[in-house]
């Protein structure tokens, strides 16, 4: 079913999920300290996800990454 009204797009968009963890080195892993933010819809204020809350490790990690990749 091809959704054409506004009550099949609010049901359709109810089963989406995000992605929440940082992408490093290739993949999806967790913070390093395991702290996370909430992210929140600019539209109506609702939850849409808890972002992992990347500190200093995780960037220094993927620069790391990126600095490898690069070089090979």
């Amino acid at each position: 079913m091809v959704p054409n009204t506004l009550k099949d797009w609010e049901r359709l968009a109810a089963t989406i999920s995000f992605r929440s963890d940082a992408f490093i080195d290739g993949a999806f892993v967790k913070s390093a300290s395991g702290r996370t933010f909430a992210s929140l819809s600019p539209i109506d204020g609702r939850h849409l996800a808890d972002i992992a809350c990347c500190e200093e490790e995780d960037v220094n990690r993927t620069v790391s990454s990126a600095r490898k990749a690069f070089e090979d």
